[in-house]
């Protein structure tokens, strides 16, 4: 496996840690679940669901170091998806000035409230878990 198919397994077994740390699974009987997304569905990774009143999709970024030059080509895809989307992103490469460039506008188009550091996204995960639960 190349070092890009290596630190996407990486990133999706890091997001669906941080999903079943909070409680949520892959079991579509309970009320909220996710469930991974096959290749070729579109750019995403995960749908969300039950949080929310709709489903979220989960997009995954890793950018291991500052010779990745891979997030460029995510705002091109997060263009192409017209679903509420949630994009999580992880590692060092991602304080690259122009990657920093790319995260902002990614923010931009998102909403600074669905893109999310992977410690972010854990936080944000225990906050929407805590308003359901009280609602």
């Amino acid at each position: 496996m190349n070092k890009q198919l290596t630190n996407h397994a990486m990133m999706l077994k890091l997001t669906a840690t941080a999903l079943e740390n909070s409680g949520i699974t892959t079991n579509q009987d309970d009320v909220i679940y996710y469930l991974r997304l096959p290749k070729g569905r579109g750019y995403c990774h995960i749908e969300l669901v039950g949080l929310t009143p709709y489903p979220l999709l989960i997009k995954t970024a890793y950018a291991e170091d500052f010779s990745n030059n891979q997030a460029i080509r995510y705002l091109g895809q997060l263009e192409q998806i017209h679903d509420e989307v949630l994009f999580v992103y992880a590692g060092n490469g991602w304080k690259k000035q122009s990657h920093l460039k790319v995260l902002g506008a990614i923010k931009k188009r998102l909403g600074s409230d669905h893109a999310f550091n992977l410690q972010e996204f854990e936080t944000w995960l225990k906050i929407k878990l805590k308003e359901k639960a009280n609602r």
